[in-house]
């Protein structure tokens, strides 16, 4: 199934990384790294598992974290997307739930 989506040249991998990060949210769903906001229940990407998906084809797990982390789709939390943990009062009213 990778195959479909992605080059299986390692170079035009990174071509397609470099022009357009967020076709990796594809891939995503692909091999299951989507995850539930834990307040909106939004669907997103927690981005740990889809680097530690696509390091062994990628090469350059910093690489690929940094094009990745400042999507709206893909959080560095895996309990929390992008859109909350960019809404300072959402994210305290989470910080609150998880003290409860």
């Amino acid at each position: 199934m990778l195959h479909l989506i992605l080059p299986s040249d390692l170079d035009a991998l990174r071509e397609l990384l470099d022009e357009n990060p967020e076709s990796l949210l594809d891939v995503a769903a692909v091999v299951n790294c989507l995850g539930t906001c834990g307040l909106c229940e939004r669907r997103f990407v927690p981005v740990a598992p889809l680097v530690e998906s696509l390091e062994p084809l990628y090469g350059d797990s910093k690489g690929l974290h940094a094009l990745l982390r400042h999507n709206q789709y893909i959080s560095l939390s895996e309990a929390i997307c992008g859109f909350c943990h960019a809404d300072p009062g959402l994210l305290n009213m989470f910080q609150k739930m998880k003290k409860l």
